[in-house]
C-alpha cells in the first residue's frame, strides 16, 4: 500500500533539512548536538566531504601500483623466454690466424717490397687446411690475390694470381696445429712501407670469416 502523497509544503520542508520517511512524515537531520543540518550543509556532509572521496587517490595510486608491477613482471618473462628480441652487441671476428711480421725484403735479403706475411694459429683448435681459404686486404681494400685453399699442397695448382708461395709447418698436411706459423708470400710492390694489411680467414663452404688479423707494414730505411 502506498503512503501518501507529499504535501508542498512537507517538501520545502525537506529542503530546508527535513527528510521524510515511506509514511511522507518529515523528520529533522540533526548534528551531533541536536541542531537541524540545512539542506547545503547537508549535502556537503553527505556528497562532497564523503569518506568515499577523500580515499579516491590512495585506491587510484594502488591500482597503477599494481598495473606497473603486473607490467615489468610481464616483460620480464617475456624476455627470459625470449618472446621479444633484446638487442646486443655484435661479436667481433676472433684473430686466430694472427699476423706476426710483414717483412719487404727478399730471402736474398733485397727490398723488394716482397709482402711476405708471417701468420700463426693462436686459437685454441686446428683449423683444417682444405676447408678453408684466405682473403688479403690492403687498407682495407681486398687485392687480387687469390687463396683458395690454406693447404700448401693443395695450392700450388690452383689459380692464385698475386701470391707466390703459401708455405711452412701450419699450412702443410691437412690442418694448420695451434701454436704452428706459416708464410704467405705476396707478389713484390703489393704491400708498401706504412700500409694497414689485413688477413681474413673465411670457410669455403658457408663463406663465414671465422678469422681476422691487421697489422700495419713496417717502415723502410735506407741508408
Amino acid at each position: 500500500m502506498k503512503g501518501p502523497r507529499l504535501t508542498d509544503t512537507q517538501s520545502r520542508g525537506m529542503r530546508d533539512g527535513t527528510t521524510g520517511y515511506a509514511t511522507g512524515t518529515p523528520c529533522l537531520v540533526k548534528d551531533s548536538r541536536g541542531h537541524a543540518i540545512a539542506s547545503g550543509e547537508r549535502y556537503r556532509l553527505t556528497a562532497g566531504d564523503r569518506p568515499f572521496d577523500l580515499g579516491v587517490s590512495p585506491v587510484i595510486s594502488e591500482i597503477l601500483l599494481v598495473t606497473v608491477t603486473v607490467l615489468l613482471a610481464v616483460a620480464v618473462a617475456a624476455s627470459l623466454f625470449g618472446l621479444f628480441p633484446v638487442p646486443y652487441a655484435e661479436e667481433e671476428t676472433p684473430e686466430i690466424l694472427e699476423i706476426v711480421s710483414i717483412s719487404h725484403f727478399s730471402d736474398a735479403e733485397k727490398l723488394t717490397y716482397a709482402g711476405i706475411i708471417t701468420l700463426k694459429n693462436v686459437g685454441h683448435e686446428d683449423i683444417r687446411n682444405r676447408e678453408h681459404g684466405m682473403y688479403i686486404l690492403v687498407n682495407e681494400e681486398r687485392t687480387r690475390a687469390v687463396i683458395e685453399t690454406l693447404s700448401s699442397s693443395d695450392f700450388i695448382p690452383t689459380h692464385h694470381y698475386g701470391v707466390r708461395l703459401l708455405k711452412g709447418a701450419g699450412p702443410h698436411g691437412d690442418v694448420w696445429e695451434a701454436g704452428a706459423s706459416g708464410v704467405v708470400d705476396l707478389s713484390d710492390k703489393m704491400v708498401q712501407a706504412g700500409d694497414l694489411v689485413t688477413v681474413e680467414v673465411y670457410h669455403r663452404g658457408t663463406g663465414d670469416i671465422i678469422s681476422r688479423s691487421e697489422l700495419y707494414a713496417p717502415s723502410v730505411f735506407v741508408q
